[in-house]
């Protein structure tokens, strides 16, 4: 456990990207998911075999929604702890 730990701490994830306006953090993870699955960019994910794989923000929402769903199926409802 603890070199997992201290392998995850030199793994950090790094993001590019313009500075946050002050609103993004007045909404919700939900409404800026939506706002940016209008938009062409997307998540680069780099893996350890220096292999890159894109996923876009609408590709990310429609994820979220499948997910979701099968919560809801599963009787979750918000602030439920699984």
């Amino acid at each position: 456990m603890k070199n997992f730990q201290q392998q995850s701490l030199t793994r950090m994830a790094i993001s590019y990207g313009d500075t946050l306006p002050y609103a993004a953090f007045t909404l919700t993870l939900p409404e800026i998911l939506q706002q940016a699955a209008g938009k062409t960019t997307g998540i680069v994910y780099h893996r350890q075999n220096n292999t890159a794989e894109g996923q876009s923000y609408a590709q990310l929402l429609a994820e979220a929604a499948k997910i979701l769903t099968g919560l809801r199926q599963q009787s979750l409802q918000s602030q439920s702890s699984i």
